[in-house]
């Protein structure tokens, strides 16, 4: 019966049923129900308040873009990248090597390739790298 609805409110006479309970919205980067509210996933966002009822709000930052979850995604600053739904830019563009050990990306040094990604540099013939690239 419609009168049993969770969602038939107002009631014909405009009051809200006893039985139902008021409910805070989410805040943006978080989704949830009945007052509940959980943070969206690192690498995605919800950029609106309210009620937000599943994860499947939490939308996925875009390549070049990161977020430890929230109400929305951080660009990459270059020469650092990401993939999609990236809680962190760990990534290098062309030309430039990932240094694991600073975490960040670095120019290529001379005598080597640099594919980008999360590629050490490769040494070119007649050079060599104190690793096994």
């Amino acid at each position: 019966a419609d009168g049993d609805s969770p969602y038939a409110w107002p009631t014909a006479d405009g009051a809200k049923p006893a039985d139902m309970v008021d409910v805070e919205p989410c805040p943006a980067g978080t989704y949830g129900t009945g007052g509940t509210c959980i943070a969206c996933p690192d690498g995605s966002y919800n950029a609106f308040s309210g009620i937000s009822y599943t994860i499947d709000d939490c939308i996925a930052c875009v390549q070049g873009e990161f977020s430890t979850g929230g109400a929305q995604c951080t660009p990459c600053v270059e020469p650092s990248w990401s993939t999609p739904g990236s809680a962190s830019c760990t990534l290098c563009l062309l030309g430039y090597a990932w240094d694991v050990s600073e975490e960040e990306c670095h120019a290529c040094p001379a005598g080597a390739v640099c594919p980008g990604g999360d590629s050490m540099p490769i040494p070119r013939e007649g050079y060599w790298a104190p690793y096994d690239s």
